[in-house]
């Protein structure tokens, strides 16, 4: 979107004529990781708690081989915990885990705040415990992926 000359609010990237005004919006961000992990199949998940505020698919790329969770908390005041497996996931498996979150659910990426970006983008690397269990505990505004290696 041309900031100079536009009729509605961007949804990936704002620009002016200065290049330093390039502006990727939360949604860029959303849209990025998860789009850049492909599943191939999705896998039939269970839950012992309600929909909600944790939405999520399970999936598997069955050309990398890669167990693939992708989640959004929405509507949370609080933190929410996950304890995750995957059939054939075995003690010891290693993920990454990738979270964008804010500290701020209000804020979003401005032109005029050119360069600050609200997004905060956490990559670890966890590791199954006992059972094949991925533990970890997402906030409460936040979308994430977790991709085994």
């Amino acid at each position: 979107m041309n900031v100079n000359l536009y009729q509605w609010s961007p949804t990936l990237i704002a620009f002016s004529a200065d290049p330093a005004h390039t502006t990727k919006s939360t949604s860029h961000h959303v849209l990025k990781l998860l789009s850049t992990t492909r599943v191939t199949h999705n896998l039939e998940t269970t839950s012992n708690s309600t929909f909600g505020p944790l939405y999520y698919v399970a999936g598997k790329n069955n050309d990398t081989g890669a167990h693939i969770f992708k989640a959004a908390v929405y509507n949370s005041t609080a933190s929410v915990p996950v304890s995750l497996t995957f059939q054939g996931i075995k003690e010891g498996t290693k993920a990454s885990l990738t979270v964008l979150t804010t500290n701020d659910p209000w804020a979003w990426n401005t032109v005029e705040k050119a360069g600050t970006d609200v997004v905060q983008n956490n990559i670890t690397t966890i590791q199954a415990g006992a059972g094949g269990v991925f533990r970890f505990t997402l906030p409460a505004v936040s979308v994430s992926l977790l991709k085994t290696l």
